[in-house]
């Protein structure tokens, strides 16, 4: 009985609104769906800054900086070869590892953002790992496929 009497008090009780009463109205009703709104409300950095203050208007979320840095510095650290005949992220070159774990940690301490996890370092590169093998058997494939038949 006492959720009842809660619910008439927040909401009103069934009787005071019929069907043939006019419409609600609600002003003020954001227009832009809640992907667009929260793609609104991100950090956004300048790119480049400068004295001048002219790339001022070229701005960036710095967590997604972050993400492409990581992913681009793991391509240039490691070759496609070293990525494919690791056995998981522990068969990679321990000093480049450390390497990219210290550069992405000064890196996120000069554009002030949390530090990248060892999970999600580890998950980024086991990615490509798993991606670059994916795509070496799909080109054995096509590859086999094309050779003439005896």
């Amino acid at each position: 009985m006492m959720t009842s009497a809660i619910h008439e008090d927040v909401y009103g009780s069934a009787q005071t609104r019929h069907a043939h009463d006019e419409p609600l109205h609600v002003e003020n009703v954001p227009t832009c769906s809640f992907l667009e709104q929260s793609k609104t409300q991100e950090r956004q950095v300048p790119l480049v800054t400068d004295a001048d203050g002219i790339y001022n208007d070229v701005l960036i979320n710095p967590t997604k900086i972050r993400a492409a840095e990581m992913k681009a510095l793991a391509d240039l650290l490691f070759t496609k070869e070293e990525l494919m005949a690791a056995h998981g992220v522990k068969g990679l070159d321990d000093h480049k590892l450390e390497a990219l774990k210290e550069y992405m940690y000064v890196r996120c301490t000069a554009l002030k953002l949390d530090q990248v996890q060892p999970k999600t370092l580890m998950t980024t590169i086991q990615n490509k790992i798993g991606n670059l093998r994916k795509k070496g058997k799909l080109n054995n494939r096509a590859t086999l496929s094309t050779l003439p038949q005896e």
